[in-house]
C-alpha cells in the first residue's frame, strides 16, 4: 500500500495509526500481517500527538514501513523520535529515508 503527495493542514492528532488488535466485534479472530506500506512526500503543518506501529504477535507483525521525504511543522523526519511515533516488539523494518 502507498500513500504519497498529501497535505495535512492543521491540528494532527495522529498521522500514523497501524494496529493488529483483538477486538470484540471480531468474533473469529481472523487476523493477518501488515507489511509493505510506503509514505512518500507526506507534509503534516501541526503537530502529532501520538503516532503507533503495533503488530499483535510473533505470528501478526507489521513488517517494512518506509516513510521517504515526512515532513513534519517544516523538518523532515528522519527517526520514531521526531513524530512522537511508538514502534512495539511486533513491529520491524520501519525506516526513514530523506
Amino acid at each position: 500500500m502507498r500513500f504519497s503527495d498529501i497535505f495535512i493542514e492543521g491540528d494532527v492528532g495522529s498521522l500514523v495509526g497501524l494496529k493488529i488488535m483483538n477486538h470484540r466485534y471480531d468474533p473469529d479472530l481472523g487476523h493477518n500481517s501488515i507489511e509493505d506500506i510506503y509514505f512518500k512526500n507526506i507534509t503534516a503543518d501541526g503537530q502529532p500527538t501520538s503516532n503507533f506501529i503495533e503488530g499483535l504477535s510473533e505470528e501478526f507483525q507489521i513488517r517494512r514501513v518506509t516513510f521517504e521525504n515526512l515532513r513534519i511543522g517544516g523538518k523532515v523526519i528522519l527517526n520514531p523520535v521526531d513524530m512522537n511515533l511508538k514502534i512495539n516488539n511486533f513491529a520491524s523494518e520501519v525506516k526513514f529515508l530523506p
